[in-house]
């Protein structure tokens, strides 16, 4: 399984990048697939961000080196949604992690 990386508005320096899945043994966040549930690797997930914005990923990243992340929980092909904010709060990017087969 993967993950699609996108993103709101006009993002200089992002590309569509497709982020290998991990299996999420810890929480109840991510995408059932086959009765498992899946994240986007995170450390792959960082390195497809442009260099502006590492600084706010590092700081909002957590265990499975993630920034916060939102799902869908009424529709599993939904894709999952992160902010990366400033030291200040304003949201700098909104991404999105659709999953793909």
């Amino acid at each position: 399984m993967k993950f699609l990386l996108l993103w709101s508005g006009e993002v200089k320096g992002m590309k569509k990048t497709e982020i290998p899945a991990v299996e999420n043994n810890i929480g109840t966040v991510g995408t059932w697939n086959a009765g498992k549930l899946y994240l986007p690797d995170g450390f792959k997930l960082r390195s497809a961000m442009p260099y502006r914005f590492l600084k706010a990923y590092d700081r909002q990243a957590n265990w499975h080196n993630l920034p916060q992340i939102w799902v869908d929980a009424t529709n599993n092909d939904a894709p999952l949604t992160f902010r990366l904010s400033n030291s200040r709060g304003k949201i700098m990017l909104i991404g999105y992690c659709q999953p793909i087969a």
